[in-house]
């Protein structure tokens, strides 16, 4: 009974709408609320059996000139390799789809016990189609499992879900 329809732009603008009560809810990343200091402003967490999050979504990345050997070496020392395994799953797997920022397109990528599980989703403009999948395995292969997953996501009709997000 919901009708979804896309909002642009960047938090604040986002919250105006809400409030001119153009739509009865919006959903944001928390990540980014909680980063711009807006943790207030949520009303609930959707739980990812619901909704994935967008690829890569809350991670952070430090990005050095090529030159400054003292940066990078410490960013090298506060890179966190799980993070980075598990960013790359969800990344390939966007890829592999050759979706963009604006493709319905979620994933989540998690490690437990040594293994990497990634779920992903390819859902209609309207929410009203929605392909989901899993694959797991060791996560030293993170690419290959985020590509293994997108491959497996054609049969299901997903490329079509994408195309009709770039209209």
């Amino acid at each position: 009974d919901l009708e979804i329809v896309e909002l642009r732009g960047n938090i604040d603008t986002r919250l105006a709408a809400l409030a001119g009560a153009e739509y009865d809810a919006i959903i944001l990343a928390a990540a980014g609320l909680i980063r711009t200091e807006m943790r207030n402003r949520i009303d609930e967490f959707v739980e990812m059996d619901v909704l994935l999050p967008a690829p890569g979504q809350g991670a952070l990345a430090l990005e050095t000139r090529a030159d400054d050997d003292l940066t990078i070496e410490v960013a090298y020392a506060i890179h966190d390799h799980t993070t980075d395994d598990r960013i790359t799953a969800e990344r390939e797997f966007l890829a592999g789809l050759g979706a963009g920022c604006m493709a319905p397109v979620g994933a989540h990528a998690s490690i437990k016990g040594g293994i990497l599980l990634l779920e992903g989703w390819v859902g209609a403009l309207d929410g009203r189609k929605v392909i989901r999948g899993t694959t797991q395995g060791d996560p030293s292969e993170c690419a290959d499992l985020g590509a293994e997953l997108a491959a497996d996501m054609p049969s299901q009709g997903a490329e079509a879900l994408i195309e009709a997000a770039r209209i």
